[in-house]
């Protein structure tokens, strides 16, 4: 049997016995009906705290397309940062030399600095578990048919009155029998030490050919495995490559199924869970930075399984996604917890909710440790260089953090393979922008912030061609794929719209500015502040920029009082809101978001407040201009008005606006504070 649960985890359960049977009785009588909210960053209302829920989002994640059954190539990782799971178990936990270090790295590139981990040691294809809240113990039990992998257990210090133990599996693809005499292992260790009163959830590769599987009757013992099962937007539940079979399962015990809702991304819902398959996903732009060939790797096997739930949270915490642990340790301390496993105390804001990038900060010093991560953007490229000397071609990165980047060992390629390594030592500051040139010749004359590709040229296609920028590791940090619409005019390169802004659209330079190009300099000719980058090797590399900081973004002057269409994008955001003038919109259809574009111009408290005309339920969601695919706070209630506050350090930020399920109405849009840019 499983075991009971102690004294002490007895009476952290019974403070909260009442909670959901009130909340019940309330929303029985047309009361008090509640949606989660994430972290600290998250809007809460005082009133609500004791009926509070949070979102958990469980993902079961065989996602690897490297080589040696790697996430090397960054496939998955795109996957993984475009649908942000609270916890994952993950199958074929390789990365890098598998090091701590790189391990570490592929965290939080992945999930961000505040996330634990558990990988288990000593197998050729680990199994994990990665998650958002603490991880208060760890280990693997031993899979008696499998010879390269483990049972790989974390227990999980998610909020409320219960741990929730996730359990990371890769059955055998041997056959049913034999992935059934692991299921029984499984169960029997499951029986004997996970206790009867915390949620439990079996995640992974399970290999099967269908739901008719004996294993799954095995399972059921201890978890759920009856339908209806997640889906991808046409309904198919199949999980391997092909979509035939369901291979990947999320399935947990009947306490925490109790608690499954609707699986909501962007303006999509999907009421059993989400099945990610970037093939068939839209709009893609709701999953960014996923792109649409990642689940068509070539090695990789099988999709993402999501499913979401509203657990109670706890009333001393508002929403219970603050990825601290107790008593500020930041690692458990003797609990079998695999060495880094934990980050560091003190790391726990969200990924991206760093200092603007821009904002003056010096390089290489950034912010505290861990609020922010490191993000390199491919701002510009040329590929049909002026006249015909190729040297002339060029790509411009942009560091769009709050962070120095070392470039160390990173490259430039397109279609035919790598066409610049950059040399040992190289950097890019904060905010700054880097040139690489086909050639030294190429580079014009007092341009300091530029290098010459190291294998001689870039040769990049004048017909299309796909240019990326990936990490010492091999891993894609950003990628451009063109056409000859953007490449067939001599001179004139394509530069992102906004300037500077990740997420943005490549457009031609000249449909932004007079001038045709403007490699390592804004698309105005002026210079990107906060120092520049510094080459480890020959050719220059510091950029003669002296300025304090630029905003990573366009500053348009004229202030809004009304949404307009199309502005579903953060390239496309409607721009400017003005401090305290009230915007009007509506949300359409239930695939419509309305993005807009504030300035602050000093630190401050801002607040967002967003009034629905008709009392449906649409929420917000707050970024920096310097990373759009992750948001700093959001309005995520059934409140109307939808409020919350931010405290924002000076720079550009965006507010999208969204139906929840596919909502629809008329809104109004109002951001107060004395640093918003009247």
């Amino acid at each position: 049997m499983r075991q009971n649960p102690s004294p002490l985890k007895w009476a952290r359960q019974h403070k909260w016995l009442m909670a959901p049977l009130l909340s019940l009785a309330l929303t029985a009588c047309g009361e008090g009906a509640q949606r989660s909210w994430g972290g600290e960053d998250d809007v809460s209302l005082a009133s609500e705290a004791s009926l509070s829920s949070v979102r958990v989002r469980l993902m079961a994640a065989n996602i690897s397309s490297g080589n040696y059954q790697s996430y090397d190539p960054g496939h998955g990782i795109r996957i993984f940062q475009g649908t942000t799971p609270d916890v994952v178990m993950i199958q074929e936990f390789n990365y890098g030399d598998n090091s701590t270090s790189a391990i570490r790295q592929f965290v939080d590139t992945a999930f961000g600095p505040s996330f634990y981990y558990y990988r288990e040691d000593g197998a050729q294809i680990p199994n994990g578990v990665i998650s958002r809240w603490p991880i208060l113990d760890s280990g693997k039990w031993e899979d008696p048919e499998s010879p390269n992998r483990e049972f790989a257990w974390a227990r999980i210090d998610v909020p409320g009155s219960k741990d929730l133990w996730a359990v990371s599996v890769h059955l055998l693809t041997r056959d049913s029998p034999t992935r059934n005499t692991e299921a029984a292992s499984l169960v029997q260790y499951i029986q004997a030490n996970v206790p009867a009163g915390d949620y439990l959830a079996i995640a992974g590769d399970f290999n099967t050919d269908n739901f008719s599987e004996p294993c799954f009757s095995t399972f059921n013992q201890v978890v759920t495995t009856s339908g209806p099962h997640p889906a991808d937007q046409n309904g198919v539940t199949g999980t391997n490559a092909s979509r035939a079979k369901p291979y990947d399962q999320v399935l947990v015990d009947a306490d925490l199924r109790a608690y499954q809702t609707i699986t909501v991304i962007g303006g999509s819902s999907y009421p059993s869970g989400l099945v990610v398959d970037t093939r068939v996903y839209t709009p893609l732009s709701e999953i960014y930075p996923a792109e649409y060939g990642d689940s068509a790797a070539s090695n990789m096997q099988h999709m993402a399984v999501i499913k979401d739930f509203l657990i109670p949270g706890d009333s001393s915490t508002d929403g219970g996604t603050d990825p601290v642990p107790d008593a500020g340790t930041g690692t458990d301390a003797g609990t079998g917890t695999d060495a880094g496993t934990g980050t560091d105390a003190g790391t726990g804001t969200d990924a991206g909710t760093g200092t603007d990038a821009g904002t003056g900060t010096d390089a290489g010093t950034g912010t505290d440790a861990g609020t922010g991560t490191a993000q390199i953007i491919i701002n510009e490229v040329l590929a049909n260089e002026p006249g015909s000397d190729p040297t002339g071609e060029f790509v411009e990165l942009v560091n769009v953090s709050s962070e120095g980047v070392d470039l160390s060992g990173w490259t430039v390629t397109d279609g035919s393979g790598t066409r610049h390594t950059f040399a040992s030592g190289t950097s890019l500051s904060a905010g700054a922008a880097l040139a690489v040139f086909g050639g030294a010749s190429g580079i014009p004359a007092g341009l300091t912030n530029a290098v010459a590709a190291s294998t001689g040229a870039l040769g990049f296609g004048n017909s299309g061609d796909t240019v990326s920028v990936k990490d010492a590791f091999g891993v894609t940090v950003d990628s451009v794929t063109y056409s000859s619409s953007l490449s067939g005019t001599d001179g004139v390169s394509m530069n992102l719209s906004p300037d500077a802004v990740a997420g943005g659209t490549f457009v031609l330079h000249t449909t932004l500015s007079s001038l045709t190009s403007s490699p390592g300099k804004r698309v105005d000719g002026s210079d990107f502040g906060s120092g520049g980058g510094t080459d480890g090797g020959t050719g220059g590399g510091t950029d003669g920029g002296t300025g304090g900081g630029s905003d990573g973004g366009t500053t348009p002057v004229e202030v809004i009082t009304a949404e307009s269409e199309y502005n579903d994008t953060a390239s496309t955001a409607n721009a400017r809101v003005g401090q305290n003038v009230d915007v009007s919109g509506a949300i359409s259809t239930s695939s419509d978001n309305d993005w807009f574009l504030f300035e602050v111009d000093s630190a401050s408290t801002i607040t967002v407040r967003l009034t629905m005309s008709s009392g449906a339920d649409l929420d917000w969601y707050l970024y920096s201009a310097s990373n759009t695919s992750s948001y700093l706070k959001r309005g995520y209630t059934t409140s109307n008005p939808e409020q919350g506050s931010y405290a924002a350090a000076a720079g550009t930020y965006y507010l999208r606006v969204v139906g929840y399920a596919g909502s629809t109405d008329s809104y109004t849009l109002n951001i107060s504070g004395t640093g918003v840019r009247p």
